[in-house]
């Protein structure tokens, strides 16, 4: 493993420790509501994305979306692309009041 990568998995691990509502899963760190997961329509399927260079904030957010029930589930990516992470954050394109939370949360 480089150094890099090294690196980041211990920022995750450590963020992680302190998340129970999250799981590392092919390559991403997903976050997500175990309690409160609607069925859902991947017909329907939307997602706000954010790009930034540091990973332990964009665990932070992801972590925090789900916590306040703005979305049911989110992910970080684990090794970055040109210095660069994304997160994802899902929920239905037609769940209007859902992306005005978002909207208000970032």
């Amino acid at each position: 493993m480089v150094d890099k990568e090294r690196e980041i998995m211990f920022k995750i691990m450590k963020i992680k420790e302190k998340q129970p509502e999250c799981e590392m899963f092919g390559g991403w760190m997903w976050y997500f509501d175990k309690y409160n997961i609607p069925k859902f329509d991947s017909n329907r399927s939307g997602k706000w994305m954010i790009f930034n260079k540091d990973i332990e904030f964009l665990n932070r957010l992801c972590s925090e979306a789900v916590k306040q029930g703005i979305v049911w589930e989110a992910k970080v990516s684990c090794i970055p692309k040109d210095d660069t992470h994304v997160s994802c954050f899902y929920l239905h394109v037609d769940d209007n009041e859902r992306h005005r939370r978002i909207i208000q949360f970032f």
